[in-house]
């Protein structure tokens, strides 16, 4: 489950890279400077730290322009929070058939939501989240304690709530067409009737 956490927080983040280079490309364009056949050791000879080398090419952002990039990725984290809070997933945990649940199944809603995605960009440094959810049962992370979520696995084409039960320390969720029990077994990597 951490493995499709981590790739669906691949997928969210190549395509914020997408909108910054727009944004870079044409409203933040003043504030950047390019420079082309650079040395390697570019970047690490200047005392900004709003330096990006790519191989021969290198890119330096004044602070205003640094600091519009930094507000655009906690606004893109917010904005996908709200997402995942009303519908149970964003594009990359609709790719890797995960979504987010409230504590009890039910979807947290656009203001849980918005939480979980502010405190994913403290998540993101220094790999906080990624510790948390290797430490954690059921694998959550410091917005997911905050909203009281959690990513679970999609069981089903139906909206039932799926939910994280202590006593078997799986997932579990009842099938409203056939009444069924299933459970999520981590060793197979899919639901199973629970017996």
């Amino acid at each position: 489950m951490i493995l499709r956490r981590v790739a669906a927080f691949v997928v969210d983040m190549l395509l914020y890279f997408v909108v910054a280079m727009v944004l870079l490309s044409t409203v933040l364009s003043s504030g950047m400077q390019v420079h082309d056949n650079v040395g390697a050791n570019f970047c690490r000879t200047r005392s900004s730290n709003q330096c990006f080398q790519m191989g021969p090419t290198a890119v330096v952002l004044d602070d205003a322009t640094a600091n519009g990039l930094y507000y655009a990725m906690t606004g893109w984290w917010v904005v996908i929070g709200v997402v995942e809070g009303v519908s149970g997933a964003f594009v990359g945990k609709r790719l890797l058939k995960i979504r987010v649940v409230g504590s009890s199944g039910e979807r947290p809603g656009p203001l849980r939501g918005a939480v979980r995605g502010l405190l994913m960009v403290v998540d993101m440094f220094f790999a906080i989240g990624l510790f948390l959810m290797v430490i954690t049962r059921p694998n959550r992370r410091i917005g997911d304690f905050a909203a009281r979520t959690t990513v679970v696995p999609v069981g089903a084409d139906t909206g039932d709530p799926i939910r994280w039960d202590d006593a078997s320390q799986t997932y579990l969720f009842t099938d409203p067409a056939t009444g069924a029990r299933q459970r999520w077994d981590a060793d197979r990597g899919e639901w199973v009737a629970d017996i």
